[in-house]
């Protein structure tokens, strides 16, 4: 025996109506749902407005919940150390909200992006491409930040107050995926720079031998095992190193400079000699106007000047 109740809602009027559609008898369905069979053959005559009815009210719902999605959208600000990083979360939460539109996910990362980052990608926003612009978009931050984190890499990182592991991690970041790139022995060099001279000194009969891994647990143990007094004595000597190193660079310079000059002026004052070979000093100063000469003198004209 079927359960019965009163079809009074839409919903249950149009479920009956599909399962009439279905072929199931107009007795059955009265039994189900405790209708009589002239209300059953009154609701079939409605069928298509009923239909009708429900099929926008679905549509309303659909579109009001793809709006409220889309609003819900809020990308954290971008983070150039990991942009690989940020664009899988962006992905994630466009992925939740059913936003497959390049335009769409394009509009977003531009909103997120601060004014120096967004300077960076200028062009891109002023004159987006007809086709793909959020994958291209992608593809020139990501592009933008590699060359701000190699350009980080081999001038600006140091030791700080951070383990050199926590460093080693740090630099091995920075090179994102090119890591697989990178000479072993270029970046385990690039490592020890960065280390006081110290440690670097105890490490030097190991560079050769252990991983760079390795090295940076090692150097964790002798920074744990040193004072900080001597780390301070180090850093600053290092600094004064590279100080005194730059001083010498410029005084070089200087030295080249000035003897470039000596060496034009002595060569200005041997042509002017070579020219005036010959020559008194009177003739030289005052030529024809001379009114003494002094032997000998090849200038022309001087049987005419008095001696």
């Amino acid at each position: 025996m079927h359960a019965v109740h009163a079809a009074y809602t839409y919903a249950e009027q149009v479920e009956l109506l599909k399962k009439l559609n279905r072929g199931l008898s107009v007795r059955r369905l009265s039994e189900e749902y405790a209708v009589g069979v002239s209300t059953i053959y009154d609701l079939s005559k409605q069928k298509d407005k009923l239909l009708e009815f429900c099929i926008e009210s679905d549509e309303r719902r659909l579109l009001k919940s793809r709006k409220t999605l889309h609003r819900a959208v809020k990308l954290p600000p971008f983070w150039p150390a990991v942009p690989q990083l940020w664009f899988a979360q962006a992905e994630a939460q466009f992925s939740l909200r059913a936003i497959t539109s390049q335009q769409t996910k394009f509009n977003y990362v531009i909103s997120s992006l601060s004014w120096e980052y967004a300077a960076e990608v200028r062009d891109l926003i002023l004159s987006p491409p007809a086709t793909q612009p959020y994958d291209t978009q992608r593809t020139m931050r990501t592009a933008a930040s590699e060359q701000r984190r190699l350009q980080q890499l081999l001038s600006a990182e140091d030791l700080g107050d951070r383990k050199p592991t926590q460093l080693l991690r740090h630099m091995q970041q920075l090179l994102g995926s090119k890591i697989r790139s990178v000479d072993d022995a270029l970046f385990r060099e690039l490592f020890l720079q960065r280390l006081p001279c110290s440690v670097r000194m105890i490490l030097a009969s190991s560079t050769e031998t252990m991983n760079v891994q390795t090295l940076a647990e090692i150097a964790d143990r002798i920074l744990e095992a040193t004072p900080t007094t001597v780390l301070t004595v180090n850093t600053v000597a290092d600094d004064d190193f590279r100080h005194l190193r730059q001083e010498v660079d410029k005084l070089k310079k200087r030295i080249v400079r000035i003897q470039s000059t000596k060496t034009q002026r002595k060569a200005n004052k041997d042509h002017d000699n070579t020219d005036s070979q010959g020559v008194c000093w009177y003739h030289q100063c005052y030529g024809s106007k001379a009114k003494n000469c002094k032997a000998p003198c090849s200038y022309a004209g001087n049987s005419l000047t008095r001696h």
